[in-house]
């Protein structure tokens, strides 16, 4: 699995609400809001699609996180799993995606 990290890893302020309602839409759909496997009360946010225009959108707009390809199936996966980036994503998206809000709700931001 190849992997690029964009740095500085910093997430970015959306100032775009069209942006935050698109990329909460696409997180809705498209992704995922997981606890952390190797860090305690962390989380992690991705998005996994097949489109590199949808995965490029992400790192344009947060200009932070990570991008893993899975050869075997052929998509790519943007993440952020550091607490800073995840609470930012979180805090910005939550009008627009119910599965940020887990993260607010657990006292992680």
């Amino acid at each position: 699995m190849a992997n690029y990290t964009l740095k500085p890893r910093r997430v970015a302020e959306i100032a775009d609400g069209e942006a935050r309602a698109w990329l909460g839409a696409m997180i809705e759909a498209e992704g995922c809001v997981t606890p952390h496997a190797s860090r305690a009360r962390g989380w992690r946010v991705e998005v996994t699609n097949k489109d590199p225009e949808v995965i490029s959108a992400f790192l344009r707009w947060f200009g932070a996180g990570s991008v893993s390809y899975r050869p075997d199936s052929g998509v790519m996966v943007w993440y952020v799993d550091r607490r800073a980036d995840v609470s930012s994503v979180a805090e910005q998206l939550t009008p627009y995606c119910m599965k940020v809000r887990k993260v607010q709700f657990d006292g992680a931001t």
